[in-house]
């Protein structure tokens, strides 16, 4: 997923152990920083690492909505054909805001933050 914020364009990946975050100046040249959500939280079902984000700009700030499987044993392999069970399925989604600390993407998503959606 791709952003304007805070004069610089972001591009938040899922690479699975987290999410990978880069940042640029001009959408062209891009410079890795390091994974966000890559821990658990703390939050109800929010003790596994954050995947498939999207972030939402509302002025100065910026809120990254992400989910989680919070039941989901990574040591657990299911084939393709096989039945999965409800826990490996479920889903949650997670919000949590952003920031910008020495020019890198941070987020503490057990850091508790004031929410509310303004109308595009």
């Amino acid at each position: 997923m791709f952003f304007y914020w805070r004069q610089s364009y972001w591009m938040i990946t899922d690479v699975w152990q987290g999410l990978g975050v880069y940042r640029s100046a001009d959408a062209e040249h891009w410079e890795r920083q390091e994974n966000i959500l890559d821990s658990p939280g703390q939050r109800a079902d929010d003790g596994a690492i954050g995947g498939h984000a999207d972030v939402e700009v509302q002025g100065d700030r910026a809120f990254i909505f992400y989910f989680t499987h919070p039941d989901w044993d990574r040591t657990q392999h299911y084939g393709m054909h096989e039945v999965h069970p409800y826990h490996v399925k479920r889903t949650s989604l997670q919000v949590a805001e952003l920031e910008l600390r020495a020019d890198r993407l941070v987020c503490d998503r057990n850091k508790p933050f004031d929410f509310t959606l303004s109308a595009a």
